[in-house]
């Protein structure tokens, strides 16, 4: 919230192309594909810029931009802000409708249990644009 014009602010994390799985149907972005592993550490605040070349992304309209909308013992998904044109034209609150599957680490390293972890917010609305930040 607050970078949404400002395309200097972003890290670009993924630049490839998947294939739809359809819709309903998880579409994942392959972990070979990142540049880096994404790493937080308790109380980290960070936003991820989703965006597509044709208006397909599903969402769910929000109601307070920046609410907790999802949210497990150690990761929350707040609502944020749709894009109808990349960096120039966006809408709020919108929530992003998907999966983050993540892992937890003990303070010495270890991966906590072996087994991925993971949040889902929950599509409700037939709604979709070019991007979701």
């Amino acid at each position: 919230v607050g970078f949404e014009t400002n395309v200097g602010a972003w890290t670009l994390l993924v630049n490839t192309n998947v294939n739809c799985r359809g819709f309903g149907e998880r579409t994942e972005i392959p972990q070979s594909e990142f540049v880096d592993e994404i790493r937080l550490s308790g109380g980290d605040t960070y936003a991820f810029f989703v965006i597509l070349s044709t208006p397909d992304l599903r969402y769910t309209n929000g109601n307070e931009l920046g609410a907790v909308y999802a949210e497990t013992p150690y990761l929350q998904i707040k609502e944020g802000t749709g894009v109808a044109v990349e960096f120039q034209t966006y809408f709020d609150p919108r929530v992003w409708n998907g999966v983050v599957t993540y892992q937890l680490e003990n303070m010495e390293g270890a991966i906590d249990d072996g087994c991925d972890t993971e949040l889902t917010t929950t599509y409700t609305d037939n709604l979709g644009s070019f991007g979701n930040m």
